[in-house]
């Protein structure tokens, strides 16, 4: 009242308000209006995620991303819709990460993520997709041990309408070690006396993606050995190994079938804990193995000579041709 002048710190925030500051002396008086702002004095959050997506997996610890703030002070961070929704995963409201590890596919969800201080808001949008991790359970109760983002043909006809779901497959999946009551079964690939017989659609050949050995392709190569029109050689006999992998039943999935060439050398590589580089990379073999395979001689799918079809040796991962009627080890996969 003796200056006239506004001092002080104010504490807190305030509109604008408009003063009228009145001067006095014996003769009269005199007005004038201050408009007195009281602002935060921060900054309004700005910030920048160092991904906008990734592509996690069921059974391993999602990574992430890290936030950079350019802006004023965070105070706290919100997401929509609701992480919680997603089992094992979390979302804080104090650092705005995604964490845990997630038990459930999910498709591509966008989530929002809003940062706030007492000056404003900023967001940054974040896209998460769950996939089937290497190893995990697949929906036939086998162990995953492929995947490919882009997806592959496969089903009876080997077609891009294959998949259970009526599309493109992108896993497949290995049947359990007790998958035949007990270990591994051992069988003919073709009858003994029968062994002479192309399967017609069927070629010699072991190239990755050719007709005989493509991912995807084992599910049509199976049916196509199961019905082969050779005088007691149809879908009638146990003793095949094709017959017998294509008998595998889990609940209502019934499309296992005996993997072709390609197919095999990539659960050779997994069971062989071998790191894969690419598909056409071959199986090195392991003398300790996963999933309870032997350390020995698997069929395929592939082949189509009159009297031999291939093989692959899970202990050193070789692959070639064997007389149909020898015996060795069969384990059905499939493809979704």
């Amino acid at each position: 009242t003796t200056t006239g002048a506004f001092t002080g710190t104010p504490t807190t925030v305030a509109a604008a308000t408009v003063y009228t500051v009145t001067g006095t002396n014996a003769t009269g008086s005199a007005a004038q209006t201050f408009t007195f702002t009281v602002s935060s004095g921060l900054a309004a959050p700005a910030f920048t995620l160092s991904s906008s997506s990734e592509s996690a997996g069921t059974g391993s610890a999602m990574t992430g991303y890290t936030i950079s703030s350019t802006g004023g002070a965070i105070a706290s961070y919100a997401i929509s819709p609701a992480i919680s929704t997603t089992p094992g995963l979390s979302f804080s409201t104090a650092t705005g990460q995604i964490s845990g590890t997630p038990t459930t596919v999910a498709a591509a969800q966008a989530y929002t993520i809003t940062a706030t201080n007492a000056s404003g808001s900023a967001v940054q949008t974040f896209t998460l997709t769950i996939v089937y991790g290497f190893g995990s359970t697949g929906p036939g109760g086998g162990t995953i041990f492929y995947y490919l983002a882009v997806g592959f043909n496969c089903g009876n006809g080997f077609t891009s309408t294959g998949s259970p779901s009526g599309g493109l497959c992108h896993y497949l999946e290995v049947a359990p070690n007790n998958w035949s009551g007990g270990a591994d079964a051992i069988k003919n690939w073709a009858d003994p006396t029968n062994q002479n017989c192309v399967v017609p659609g069927i070629t010699d050949d072991l190239t990755v993606n050719n007709t005989s050995a493509a991912i995807g392709l084992g599910r049509k190569n199976s049916l196509a050995i199961d019905n082969q029109a050779c005088a007691g050689f149809g879908n009638d006999s146990s003793a095949q190994a094709a017959y017998f992998a294509d008998s595998y039943l889990t609940g209502s999935l019934q499309d296992w079938y005996l993997p072709t060439t390609t197919e095999l050398n990539q659960l050779c590589k997994y069971a062989s804990h071998q790191a894969w580089t690419s598909d056409a990379t071959r199986c090195t073999g392991s003398g300790s193995l996963l999933l309870g395979l032997a350390s020995s001689t698997y069929w395929s799918s592939s082949g189509g000579t009159a009297s031999t079809a291939y093989v692959q040796n899970f202990t050193n991962g070789w692959q070639g041709g064997q007389v149909k009627d020898q015996l060795y080890y069969v384990r059905p996969i499939r493809a979704f």
